[in-house]
């Protein structure tokens, strides 16, 4: 069925100005007639499977709905400097966007020791102008302090978070969840590093 459903969609485009024909018209005239004709169990068997498929469908629609936004929309500025505060990094932040949907991320914390942040994050714009959802990942590397005990600290960061760019006033607000992993030096995975940061974007 599903077969035939995509050989009537492409004889629609192989006839295009020669005869008149709607494809999707087609589809759904077939399925009509299978709904009204075929065994009622038959019937719902192929609704369920086709519903199933359509979730399937409704899931890439939305993926390539947010491409489209993406290459549509850029960042509101190229460079943002401002602070952050979280659990692992609480100190100073920079941010460029090097393209509409890419940028990089330094973070400098100074209360666990002094550790550097590089994060790549990928901003997709959301809900109405101003507003990007981003998410990424990096590392970490620096001196990370724990109970008065000082140890070179390298580990790895995952991050996403939302952000608001007034339009009228060069400032940006963030909130973000950056779970951390380090694997030299005081070990251990940090889950709850929820952070706020404030920028002057320009």
């Amino acid at each position: 069925v599903l077969g035939f459903s995509f050989l009537l969609i492409a004889i629609e485009g192989g006839l295009e100005g020669k005869i008149a024909m709607s494809g999707l018209l087609a589809v759904v005239s077939m399925a009509a007639v299978i709904r009204i004709k075929c065994i009622p169990k038959v019937s719902k068997r192929l609704s369920e499977k086709f519903g199933k498929l359509w979730i399937a469908a409704e899931v890439i629609l939305f993926v390539l709905v947010g491409v489209s936004s993406i290459r549509a929309h850029a960042q509101d500025y190229n460079w943002a400097i401002g602070v952050r505060g979280g659990v692992t990094a609480t100190g100073l932040s920079v941010k460029y966007n090097f393209d509409p949907a890419n940028s990089i991320e330094a973070l400098v914390d100074f209360v666990q020791g002094v550790n550097v942040y590089a994060l790549y994050e990928r901003n997709i714009p959301v809900i109405t102008s101003g507003f990007h959802f981003y998410y990424g990942g990096g590392v970490n590397l620096g001196g990370w302090e724990k109970h008065g005990d000082t140890k070179f600290t390298a580990g790895i960061n995952g991050i996403v978070g939302l952000e608001y760019k007034i339009a009228s006033i060069p400032l940006a607000f963030s909130v973000d969840y950056k779970p951390c992993l380090n694997f030299a030096g005081h070990t251990g995975f940090h889950a709850a590093d929820f952070g706020l940061g404030i920028k002057v974007a320009f």
